[in-house]
């Protein structure tokens, strides 16, 4: 491995680990009751929602190909 790629490797791990860092001073410092998530939220409550839509537009799928947000359905 080159003094390069090294390099490289070692900034965006720090990078990595000081956004992780930051959201969870940001989710401390907003004092929410309780933690919750999408992988723990239970769909079955609400059968009417479309659990593949919310999951493709939790991870942001509707980006990649450059889509209207508003165009999906």
């Amino acid at each position: 491995m080159t003094f390069q790629v090294f390099l490289l490797r070692l900034v965006e791990s720090e990078m990595m680990d000081r956004e992780r860092r930051a959201t969870e001073r940001r989710i401390k410092a907003a004092k929410f009751p309780v933690s919750k998530s999408l992988e723990t939220y239970n769909f079955l409550d609400m059968p009417t929602l479309n659990k593949k839509l919310v999951v493709d537009l939790a991870r942001c799928e509707w980006n990649r190909p450059r889509e209207n947000l508003f165009g999906l359905r």
